[in-house]
C-alpha cells in the first residue's frame, strides 16, 4: 500500500553495527528504479534509515559506533562532521522522521521512520528495532510531495509498530 500510494521504493531496515541493512524491499511500480537489494549494507550517517535508527541509540552506544567508523563523504551533501551528525540525530528524535537529501546518492532522496516494538520508553514508545523508508528521485520527492511521503512513512511506521505492540512516533529518548 505504501509503495502504491507514493510510487517510491520501500525498504525495511535494521541496524548492524555502523550499517543499515535492508531486510526487505518493495520496488516502485514505475520505470525509475533504485539500485538496492535485500542484504545491501549502507552507512548510517548518510542514509535516512541509518539515521532514523542511530538517533535512538544511547549516548555510550552512539559514541562507540562513531569512534570506530569514519564519516565518509559520498556526495557534497553528506554529513561528515560528528557534531553535525549528532545535531541531525537530535532533530530526528524530535521529528520522528529522518530525511536523506541526496546525502548518499546524487539525485536520490529517502525518508525513514523508526519501528518500535513493545517496551515502555520515557514516552511510552519502546525501543526502535527497525526502520521503514521510502526512496525515490529527488526531483519527484520535494515540496508538497515530500510532505506527503513523510506523512505516509510515519503512518506506515506507526501501523507496523502498533501491530508489534509499540508506538512509532515517540520512541524512547536516550537523552
Amino acid at each position: 500500500r505504501l509503495v502504491a500510494e507514493t510510487e517510491t521504493t520501500a525498504h525495511l531496515t535494521v541496524l548492524d553495527g555502523a550499517e543499515a541493512v535492508y531486510i526487505e524491499r518493495v520496488p516502485s511500480p514505475g520505470f525509475i528504479q533504485v539500485n538496492t537489494w535485500v542484504g545491501r549494507r549502507m552507512p548510517i550517517h548518510s542514509t535516512s534509515a541509518g539515521k532514523a535508527l542511530a538517533a535512538y541509540l544511547d549516548e555510550a552506544a552512539l559514541t562507540d559506533l562513531l569512534a570506530g567508523h569514519p564519516l565518509e563523504r559520498f556526495t557534497a551533501k553528506t554529513i561528515v562532521s560528528e557534531a553535525k551528525l549528532r545535531a541531525e540525530l537530535k532533530k530526528i528524535r524530535e521529528a520522528g522522521v529522518s530525511v536523506d537529501d541526496e546525502e548518499n546518492t546524487p539525485g536520490i532522496r529517502c525518508v525513514a521512520a523508526p519501528i518500535c516494538a513493545g517496551g515502555t520508553g520515557a514516552e511510552g514508545g519502546g525501543v526502535p528495532i527497525a526502520a521503514v523508508s521510502l526512496t525515490g528521485p529527488a526531483q519527484l520527492t520535494k515540496g508538497e510531495r515530500l510532505t506527503f511521503v513523510i506523512d505516509r512513512v510515519k503512518w506506515a511506521a506507526r501501523q507496523i509498530s502498533q501491530s508489534l505492540g509499540g508506538r512509532a512516533q515517540a520512541p524512547r529518548n536516550p537523552a
